[in-house]
């Protein structure tokens, strides 16, 4: 799957809207209804066209519809993380961060070849029917689905969610075949950390997404190791890609020293740095991160790199370093937008870069994705990254 491919998530908990916050997208969210404040002479034409359209193309067609459509074309020319969202799926969007769906159990994205991508398989319904990271769905329900932009892949997850616990068959490709699979939808809840002190005495914590309980689940996972007698850490932000500007930063600033975390800017030089405190976790650290690792997880793992406070390991990051606004109208609808870009301690840019770990480790080719337990011996980056913190004196 190439870096173009996975412009656009979505989270099929229950299943989402377009590729909303999980989706490599670093969000700032804002309240309050937004203000137009467009010129009507300006916007003459379109009033126009769309006048014309209701009153002479062939068929009747519903104004509410043709005006949601001027809207979203809007988009078409602007960065794949700017979108307009519907009521439904605004509504949809802050369901899905809340972190409790009827759905699935999975994290998608557009495969580039008109299905979805299974990114990753959470503890519940996906998993009990043996699907794995890796596994495209080409079908829901005897539909194929024919997935090229955001709001094909709204389309596609509405159909998994549910309101009740139904079955939904998917029609799975994986390594060139082609089967079906019956999932029977659950209410389910994203838990976005895992932790575990492992044998050796090092402890390890994954955070999935900078969403829901990632906050205090990493504040609990962190306080366990401290009441354990931990000192070395394995930060896995593998997958990652990305979430709340806000919660990055929160749990930054359990691992940093004073000073910037990141500092954002916008298209007309105006910036602002947030700032972590001077207490911090005092761990030895290994960030582990792949090339799903995405927007706010390269804030965080580029601060811990700036810092010195951590060693980073596995494969080029994805290089997202933009920022959106998610804005609500009054109706109910909602627009995301890009509007800052996103600099690291150092001053470096992000977008289009990535991070560079301190020390490259590709995934081994016999790496089993179903296997889901915290496993050195399946898991050679993990491994590699225990390795390194057991030869620090």
């Amino acid at each position: 799957m190439s870096r173009r491919t996975v412009a656009i998530f979505a989270i099929a908990w229950m299943v989402v809207v377009v590729a909303v916050a999980s989706s490599a997208i670093t969000i700032y969210a804002m309240g309050g209804a937004a203000q137009a404040g467009l010129s009507a002479q300006k916007y003459e034409q379109l009033d126009e066209v769309l006048r014309i359209i209701e009153e002479r193309y062939y068929v009747e067609v519903e104004e509410d519809g043709l005006l949601e459509d001027a809207i979203r074309g809007a988009f078409s020319s602007l960065d794949p993380y700017s979108f307009y969202y519907s009521a439904d799926e605004m509504a949809a969007m802050f369901e899905q961060t809340s972190g409790e769906y009827y759905g699935i159990g999975v994290l998608v994205t557009m495969d580039g070849e008109g299905g979805i991508a299974i990114l990753r398989i959470y503890d519940g319904p996906a998993r009990d029917a043996d699907l794995r990271e890796g596994d495209r769905i080409v079908a829901i329900d005897g539909t194929a689905l024919s997935v090229n932009t955001s709001a094909d892949l709204t389309a596609a997850t509405a159909m998994i969610k549910a309101e009740t616990q139904t079955p939904v068959l998917l029609t799975i490709e994986r390594d060139g075949e082609v089967f079906d699979v019956e999932v029977q939808r659950a209410q389910v809840e994203a838990n976005r950390t895992r932790h575990a002190i492992l044998e050796n005495g090092i402890g390890y914590l994954e955070i999935s997404e900078f969403f829901g309980d990632d906050v205090t689940g990493t504040r609990a996972a962190l306080d366990d190791f401290v009441a354990s007698g931990v000192t070395k850490l394995v930060l896995d932000v593998r997958d990652n890609t990305g979430g709340d500007l806000n919660h990055v930063v929160q749990i930054a600033d359990m691992l940093l020293p004073e000073g910037v975390i990141v500092s954002v800017e916008d298209r007309y030089g105006n910036s602002q740095h947030y700032d972590s405190q001077e207490s911090c976790y005092d761990l030895e650290m290994v960030v582990l991160v792949n090339g799903m690792s995405a927007s706010a997880t390269e804030i965080l793992a580029g601060a811990l790199q700036d810092y010195d406070r951590a060693t980073v390991m596995g494969t080029q990051t994805f290089g997202k370093g933009v920022v959106q606004d998610v804005i609500q109208f009054e109706n109910g609808a909602g627009m995301q937008l890009t509007t800052m870009q996103y600099f690291r301690p150092s001053g470096e840019a992000v977008h289009e870069v990535g991070i560079t770990p301190d020390i490259i480790v590709e995934m081994d080719e016999n790496y089993d994705p179903a296997n889901y337990e915290i496993d050195l011996e399946n898991d050679n980056q993990l491994r590699e990254a225990v390795k390194y913190l057991e030869s620090l004196s």
